[in-house]
């Protein structure tokens, strides 16, 4: 079974159009998808732990992958692994 990763559940959220997403949103709507994802299916949606740090909860893997960008990421993740299923569960829930 392959694992879930964080970076595909971004690139979900990376993939809306015209929409400015920084970092701390891009951790914030992450974390709020894995507790619908364990509140509705009970199951996690990403594999990747999550950390409480200073300015709320941060997946160290996603926080690495994009921390270079200042303000507004500006392209997508290198791993997108998400299978259909999450896929959609993420585009009815969040789109």
């Amino acid at each position: 079974m392959e694992s879930k990763r964080i970076n595909a559940v971004a690139n979900e959220f990376l993939s809306i159009p015209d929409n400015d997403i920084s970092l701390l949103k891009l951790l914030k709507l992450c974390y709020f998808a894995q507790g619908f994802s364990l509140a509705i299916l009970d199951r996690t949606i990403f594999d990747d732990p999550i950390e409480a740090w200073q300015y709320g909860p941060v997946v160290p893997a996603l926080y690495h992958e994009f921390k270079h960008f200042d303000s507004k990421i500006t392209e997508k993740s290198r791993f997108t692994y998400l299978n259909d299923h999450y896929q959609l569960k993420i585009r009815n829930s969040y789109f």
